[in-house]
């Protein structure tokens, strides 16, 4: 907004600088005694007005004056000038051009970062739903919610164990306050909080989309009942991430990807809900070793520790300040007749 009402003080300064020189040349004009030469004066003067006079009436009084007044020299002077003039103002108008480029016509926002996280951000009452599914004995159709881990991989009975993650994403829409934004990154952090039993080999995870962002209820969702079919609906890869379970308590990342960036955007554009729903599993589900990962859930008593999607957004401007700023200019400095 700064640099907006500058553009607009240099353009006012500018004109000011242009009523100036045309009241010189008028004085100038009604010195001149000479009466020859009024065709050519008066098509230089037209020339002249051409560039810098918008109205109609001025040029008339300037035009019955010339017709009375002016020499050589005098006429070569104003042609000088009307050429110097007209010169500036392409120099100008080029350069408000190329900070329209510059700026994008605007002045757009650096990348913002929100974080959504149960319990800390965007708000301290902000909630996000996690938890495990597993296909072991009755645990397939029993819910796991009020753990306070989320266990994923193979196990050491070879069952098979996944997360499933929720994030309402509505504060960046009330963030940009209408405008429309870029999606510019997206990771989800998960930290793994006990190493007990955990694989001394590098092993690799996968975030997909929950089928085609198939919703949930945390408190109630088996195995057996995911949506929309046991086990969950495994959509679209987001994300992946690898390392050795058993080196020790970490935070995880599941970094950005194009995927990951469209799938947020997808959602915020189409989706009524704003609500991220994602499945992490394992890589290889037919593993015949325990691969699994205990990461903390949303249930945990340190809310630092709880799952964690990062998303990065521009907001883009609608034309405004600069835009204003520089529309005001071409009008000041293209004043016809």
């Amino acid at each position: 907004m700064e640099a907006a009402r500058g553009v607009v003080k240099v353009l006012f300064g500018l004109r000011r600088l242009q009523q100036t020189a045309n009241r010189a040349i008028f004085r100038f004009c009604k010195k001149m005694k000479s009466r020859r030469s009024e065709n050519n004066k008066q098509e230089i003067l037209s020339k002249f007005l051409e560039v810098w006079v918008g109205d109609v009436g001025e040029q008339q009084v300037l035009f019955a004056r010339l017709s009375r007044l002016g020499g050589r020299r005098e006429v070569h002077f104003i042609y000088v000038e009307s050429e110097r003039m007209a010169t500036m103002k392409r120099n100008i108008l080029t350069t408000l051009a190329a900070m329209a480029m510059l700026t994008g016509a605007g002045t757009a926002a650096q990348g913002a970062v929100l974080s959504f996280q149960a319990g800390v951000s965007p708000e301290a009452g902000y909630t996000a739903d996690a938890v495990t599914i597993r296909n072991d004995g009755t645990n397939a159709s029993t819910n796991q919610n009020g753990s306070v881990q989320i266990i994923v991989g193979v196990n050491n009975t070879n069952s098979l164990l996944r997360g499933l993650f929720e994030f309402d994403l509505t504060a960046i829409e009330t963030a940009a306050a209408g405008n429309p934004y870029t999606i510019d990154s997206v990771t989800l952090v998960l930290r793994q909080g006990d190493i007990t039993n955990a694989a001394a080999s590098s092993i690799t995870y996968d975030l997909h989309l929950l089928g085609a962002n198939s919703d949930f209820n945390e408190t109630a969702v088996t195995w057996n009942d995911a949506p929309t079919v046991a086990g969950g609906s495994v959509g679209t890869l987001l994300s992946s991430t690898s390392y050795v379970p058993n080196s020790g308590t970490a935070f995880r990342t599941f970094g950005t990807t194009t995927a990951f960036e469209s799938a947020v955007a997808d959602i915020l554009a189409n989706d009524v809900s704003n609500s991220i729903r994602l499945i992490a599993k394992a890589n290889n589900e037919a593993a015949t070793t325990q691969t699994f990962s205990r990461f903390d859930s949303d249930e945990v008593t340190t809310a630092a520790n709880r799952p964690q999607l990062n998303v990065t957004y521009t907001v883009v401007p609608e034309p405004g300040s600069a835009m204003l700023a520089i529309s005001v200019g071409a009008l000041l400095l293209r004043r016809r007749r």
